[in-house]
């Protein structure tokens, strides 16, 4: 038997690798924001993340302790760490794979305070990859004197390979308030984004509702941290607990050993959990660890854990501006105007949380009773009680503006059903069954009377394979109007192959980002949706981001069903393309529409109208008139 020794350096296409192990565009910065934490000097630090729109890069500077020619040369070395574990980064990956993440290039300079000379480290991927020269044995580091006194870190990072959008600004402030909260709080750190300071994250808990906990676990260990109650239910899923490692945020609202489910939609709180590991990003605890699974196992039986959850659970009070609206109609207008007044967004989001409203007018009292089934509403009434059940799936529901309006009417109209129940019940009913008659037959009727073919395209158009999941998705956690347009139903009919395709959703107006963070939600990994895009943003997303459908979200003013007719698809599809927004060729829309023609899709008169009623330009037109 013979021993051969082999040299195992890692191969030069590690950086790269590196950057593409699934970091979010925040969870990147936040690793370099972490090694700025780390650097405190005298318990204190300054950070500034800079988000460059114009030059597309990514500044995060700080002015802690810097770094010599050895802590630099140690933090470019893969997996090579000083720290000692009980700083946020000890894995030795942190920097290299967050700025490999962030950009194709990136450049240190760091000074330490005690010395007159700076240094400085550049990676570029595309001349590490190609120069023989380059090598890990080799890697050059610039020695040169300060320019002026300083010490800290700089990190630029350029060639980005994620995107950049305005909106960006105040996501990551709003994120770093609660990531870094505790630091900011204590005052051992001042974080900027854009020049703006970021501030730590309070949620609203209601009184007397936070508990204290000191959870031990069988092992010796402590869970230390609060639970409280959110003083209304989150209807985003924001709700859960924050769960740190070292003051850090390591998971924000995370269901740890709480249900996902509407009931447990108040529960909120913060725990530490310094003694469980983390993944090397940051970005979770190690869920198969016996320390993680020890300390859901203790949480969740604690007792103040347990009274928390089912106060959650209990039939708590609707939003008040449901409450305000109702007991407006009621009660006749007594008692002043309605308090806050909703759009029509937040509106449908907080009823498709709502339950049962009780609203009490002298010795009558009115319960609204909200659910998914049945007709647009009944009244029933009792010797007590007069009952208004409403569903909230309806078509006569969802078609109205603003729903809180339709509301205050019933509860109008409730109000004078006293004694007349019986003949009431009747005429409700006769009611209800001809307007649902009358909206069917308007939702599938164009303005010029003529019927859209749903029974002849329903086999052969419809929401991509790939959306479907997705779309019940949304029917159940989105309460606003929506419509897939464009390739979400056009996508069968392509022609060439595509790696990855740009899905498009119109929603109403106000709630773009609210439907992106429920897309989000979803499937991250599988979905990127960005709401209200430039056309820089999605294709720097195409280019860069791996294994996932592009989903943009743009708002509309106007009411629409979930999924766009054949005619609206193609023309949102040609604008979205004429933006450049969408990497497809005149070609393909052309064939697209030969494609639907052919299977008696679409109908030419009406896309031809609908061409004409937006005013599109004169070569969309020409396209459509074509001859094939």
């Amino acid at each position: 038997m013979t021993t051969k020794t082999a040299d195992i350096t890692p191969d030069k296409s590690l950086f790269e690798k590196l950057g593409k192990s699934g970091y979010r565009t925040e969870q990147a910065v936040s690793e370099l924001v972490d090694n700025a934490i780390d650097a405190r000097v005298d318990g204190s630090v300054r950070i500034d993340v800079v988000l460059d729109f114009e030059k597309r890069a990514i500044v995060v500077s700080d002015n802690g302790s810097g770094m010599g020619f050895e802590e630099l040369r140690d933090g470019l070395t893969i997996a090579k760490t000083t720290k000692d574990g009980t700083g946020l980064g000890r894995f030795g990956l942190g920097m290299k794979s967050a700025c490999s993440a962030l950009g194709k290039a990136f450049e240190v300079t760091t000074a330490r305070q005690d010395t007159k000379a700076e240094y400085s480290a550049s990676y570029d991927q595309d001349a590490w990859l190609n120069e023989q020269s380059a090598s890990w044995d080799r890697f050059p580091i610039k020695e040169s004197a300060k320019p002026m006194p300083w010490h800290g870190t700089r990190i630029r990072i350029s060639r980005i390979n994620v995107p950049l959008y305005h909106n960006q600004t105040t996501a990551f402030k709003r994120s770093f308030g609660i990531r870094y909260g505790a630091y900011l709080e204590s005052g051992q750190v001042r974080l900027y984004v854009n020049g703006s300071a970021c501030t730590a994250t309070k949620v609203a808990v209601e009184d007397e509702s936070r508990k204290e906990l000191v959870v031990e676990t069988p092992s010796g260990n402590f869970v230390r941290g609060w639970i409280g109650l959110l003083e209304k239910r989150s209807v985003k899923g924001d709700y859960g607990m924050h769960l740190y490692k070292n003051s850090r945020l390591v998971k924000a609202y995370a269901k740890f050993g709480i249900r996902s489910h509407p009931e447990a939609s108040r529960v909120v709180g913060e725990l530490n959990l310094d003694h469980v590991p983390v993944n090397f990003h940051k970005t979770g605890f190690l869920e198969d660890a016996p320390e993680y699974k020890e300390a859901v196992w203790c949480f969740e039986r604690d007792q103040a854990v347990v009274d928390t959850v089912k106060s959650s659970a209990s039939k708590a009070p609707p939003p008040e501006s449901v409450q305000a609206v109702l007991e407006y109609a009621v009660r006749g207008g007594r008692g002043g105007s309605i308090r806050p007044r909703l759009r029509a967004p937040d509106a449908r989001i907080l009823l498709q949380k709502a339950e049962t409203v009780r609203v009490q007018d002298g010795e009558r009292t009115v319960d609204f009773v909200f659910g998914d089934e049945g007709s647009l509403y009944s009244i029933q009434n009792s010797k007590d009680v007069i009952q208004v059940s409403i569903n909230r799936k309806s078509p006569l529901f969802r078609i109205v503006g603003n729903p809180l309006f339709l509301l205050g009417m019933v509860g109008l109209e409730a109000k004078h059903v006293q004694d007349k129940s019986g003949q009431y019940a009747d005429f409700l009913s006769a009611r209800n069954a001809s307007w649902s008659e009358f909206i069917q037959e308007w939702l599938v009727t164009s303005k010029d009377g003529s019927k859209k073919r749903t029974e002849k395209t329903s086999p052969e158009y419809g929401l991509a394979k790939n959306l479907l999941s997705l779309y019940d998705h949304l029917e159940r956690r989105f309460a606003p109007k929506f419509q897939f347009t464009g390739l979400s139903t056009l996508a069968p009919y392509l022609h060439n192959a595509y790696d990855r395709i740009v899905y498009s959703i119109e929603v109403e107006r106000g709630a773009a980002q609210y439907l992106a963070d429920v897309i989000d939600e979803f499937d991250r990994d599988r979905f990127v949706a960005i709401p209200k895009p430039k056309a820089s943003d999605v294709n720097a997303v195409l280019e860069f981001s791996e294994n996932t459908d592009l989903v943009i979200v743009r708002e509309s003013s106007k009411a629409h069903p979930s999924v766009a007719p054949p005619e609206k698809a193609w023309a949102d599809l040609f604008s979205e393309f004429k933006k450049g927004v969408i990497p497809i060729s005149e070609n393909e829309i052309a064939e697209i529409l030969e494609q639907m023609e052919e299977r008696k899709i679409v109908d030419s008169a009406r896309l031809h109208s609908l061409i004409k009623s937006r005013h599109m330009p004169k070569d969309i037109t020409s396209m459509y008139e074509r001859p094939y």
